[in-house]
């Protein structure tokens, strides 16, 4: 009785959209109000019955259409319903699409006035029941685990969202008792990689940041590749990570050993059958012709926000730091949109069919953070459509074959401010040539935006399938496809110059610095005896928070402007450079000085304690990746009944214990125990952990 009311109002919605559609789009004629009801209900009829049978042979044009193509087939079925009814007519093919999106449109916004969703409608049930690929699942009394990971978002942003009604669902589980936030640090580096590696494999040992470079073989790594991926996947898993007991890894970077995964880029070139067979799952997002119509509208929405606010933000005074320009708000849409709907659809088929454990990571907001601030309005509104999302799976979890029990958590946070380059009109590789005295040749990779990688991932998934939909891709992105990677844009992922002799990789505020000549770490006095000035002139710029170096003689030291901190002994000369980040500064810095792949400095931009801002390395206004402000501030909302933490998270990979006590306590006999607990593995091919040569 629910779904069939919830059909009625939608017929209802829809044939009032028509009927208005009528008087303001020429070449669409009714002959009365009660043919609109006639018509939503032939054009229904024919998508159950054609679209299909139609998208299997343009299914492939569709996907790398990004579902474009399927507005074309909507208006086709629109073609059709004229042709069957005396009182509907369209004229053409335009009058055709214009009715589609004008339908679109007007359910969108009056479902959402009316807190109508449609995520149990009549054709996502028929959708995901088609989709599955097993028999149905068996029920089971075991609880599962659905971890969502919202990229970027700090636990002061969160707190900020709760309290202005931007997360009322959200809300609702908190104050009434059912869920329980707490706060933890995830340390330095504060970035995804390094983070996400912690808590799905217990360790994150020899990611220094999100982008550095290995001397011992010149390479260039980048987390968000897949060849980078894969390889930390390779350096830190032994096969029990926290999704190997038959879970799903979704749009992560790396897949906790799951047994399958989706845009999952550790995954993305190993060939794994199940990676093959789940792609036909998100190929079928595209048959639903109402959902992706509202995508399509709800994007189209997106990228008109987006280019209202950057109007806008040029005719306020002050003006505000902003780098929303290019294809970003393309990306926004894509992200914030296109990708959390994909996402919500296969967490949907994925909790209907029973997985155990899910991983999946929502990244609309770290995308739209970056560019507009972490705080900003507009950053905080993508939250209301993840809030959103939430209410969906809560009644996918009421319809699956066993009870689920969510965790939230983020990563990492964002700390704003303007970047270095517009508060000093440098870059950092600028700087250390200046400081170098120009005696060296000095590169940095470009950043690209990571919503690009994220759109790569899905068309690198689709071209694995070995379908007709799979292999006509191949042949339509073969130009776009090195090594079975589709990339969109050109890569940022070049190899190094053989004329170069100094790399800087830029991490949001955190820049490695790596002197190519040598395939040891330079030390401190190697360093000063080179270049005499170079570390007076780094810590002596204004935008320079500390620089990190290793000294034969003293460890690793910190310096700053107006003093030294030897951080082996915790002697401090002088003004300490590291109390305004906080006490756990020194330790997260001795740890990072322990990977052997860390630069031969390590630059940490400016922090002001009494706004939160820091400079960041790259475009970004809302960044993350070093020390200083909310980013490294992350939390984690759980069920309110289960075991809190009894102390004090210690990072990434005490988020690990901590879900692994969980399942195991739901499941204790299928989650097998990593050999590798309690001590931190050495990349292969590296020295020792010492990080002495």
């Amino acid at each position: 009785m629910h779904l069939a009311r919830r059909i009625v109002v939608i017929w209802a919605i829809d044939a009032l959209a028509l009927w208005l559609l009528a008087s303001v789009i020429p070449g669409l004629e009714l002959r009365g109000w009660i043919w609109a009801f006639w018509a939503v209900a032939a054009i229904g009829l024919f998508n159950a019955l054609v679209r299909p049978f139609l998208l299997i042979v343009m299914l492939p044009f569709t996907v790398l259409s990004l579902g474009l193509l399927s507005l074309a087939l909507n208006a086709f079925i629109v073609v059709l319903a004229d042709l069957a009814l005396p009182g509907f007519h369209v004229q053409d093919f335009i009058a055709a699409l214009w009715t589609v999106l004008g339908i679109a449109l007007i359910n969108t916004i009056v479902t959402g006035l009316l807190s109508i969703n449609d995520d149990e409608s009549f054709y996502r049930n028929v959708i995901l029941r088609f989709a599955r690929r097993t028999p149905d699942a068996e029920p089971s009394r075991e609880v599962g685990m659905v971890i969502l990971e919202i990229d970027g978002l700090s636990m002061p942003a969160l707190q900020t969202a709760l309290g202005e009604g931007y997360m009322p669902a959200l809300s609702r589980w908190i104050e009434n008792g059912r869920m329980r936030v707490t706060e933890w640090n995830c340390g330095l580096p504060s970035q995804t990689s390094s983070s996400q590696a912690g808590i799905l494999y217990g360790r994150s040992f020899g990611i220094p940041a999100f982008r550095w470079y290995e001397k011992s073989d010149n390479r260039l790594m980048i987390s968000n590749r897949p060849w980078t991926a894969s390889e930390i996947h390779r350096r830190l898993s032994d096969g029990t990570g926290l999704l190997a007991a038959g879970g799903t890894s979704l749009t992560n970077l790396v897949s906790g050993d799951a047994t399958n995964a989706v845009m999952t880029m550790s995954s993305l070139l190993n060939g794994a059958s199940t990676v093959r067979q789940r792609t036909n799952s998100y190929f079928l997002f595209f048959l639903n012709p109402y959902s992706f119509s509202r995508t399509f509208v709800l994007m189209v929405w997106e990228i008109l926000r987006e280019v209202g606010q950057r109007t806008r933000g040029w005719f306020r005074r002050p003006r505000a730091p902003h780098t929303r320009g290019g294809s970003f708000p393309f990306l926004r849409a894509a992200a914030n949109v296109f990708l959390r709907d994909l996402n919500l659809y296969l967490l949907i088929e994925d909790m209907l069919q029973g997985t155990p454990v899910i991983y999946s990571t929502f990244l609309g907001y770290d995308v739209v953070a970056h560019h507009a601030g972490p705080l900003n309005p507009d950053s905080l509104r993508t939250l209301k459509h993840f809030d959103e999302g939430l209410e969906a799976l809560e009644r996918a979890a009421i319809r699956s074959s066993r009870p689920y029990e969510f965790v939230l958590l983020s990563d990492h946070g964002q700390s704003p401010g303007a970047t270095f380059r517009q508060r000093y009109s440098i870059t950092l590789d600028e700087l250390v040539e200046r400081a170098l005295d120009g005696r060296e040749t000095v590169v940095s990779p470009p950043a690209d935006d990571e919503g690009w990688a994220h759109l790569n991932a899905l068309f690198s998934q689709v071209i694995q399938d070995e379908s007709p939909a799979g292999r006509t891709a191949r042949r339509v992105l073969r130009r776009r496809t090195h090594d079975g990677y589709v990339e969109l844009r050109p890569s940022d992922e070049l190899p190094i110059e053989p004329g170069a002799e100094v790399v800087v990789c830029a991490s949001g505020n955190l820049g490695l610095v790596y002197f190519t000549d040598t395939a040891h770490r330079l030390t401190f006095e190697e360093l000063v005896v080179r270049y005499p000035r170079l570390f007076n002139r780094l810590v002596g710029h204004p935008g320079i928070g500390f620089v990190m170096t290793h000294s034969d003689i003293h460890g690793a030291i910190v310096i700053g402007r107006h003093g030294t901190h030897y951080l082996h002994s915790g002697r401090v000369n002088g003004l300490d450079p590291l109390e305004p980040f906080g006490e756990d500064a020194p330790e997260q810095l001795r740890r990072l000085d322990s990977f052997p792949n860390v630069g031969d400095l390590l630059i940490n931009s400016m922090f002001v304690p009494e706004t939160g801002e820091v400079a960041a390395f790259e475009d970004l206004v809302g960044s993350h990746g070093g020390l200083g402000g909310d980013q490294t501030r992350s939390f984690i909302i759980y069920p309110a009944d289960w075991q809190s933490p009894e102390e004090r998270i210690p990072g990434p990979e005490g988020i690990h214990h901590l879900l692994r006590g969980w399942l195991q306590d739901a499941r204790p006999e299928q989650v097998p125990v990593s050999q590798k607990e309690g001590r931190v593995p050495e990349p292969a091919g590296h020295p020792g952990a010492d990080g002495h040569r």
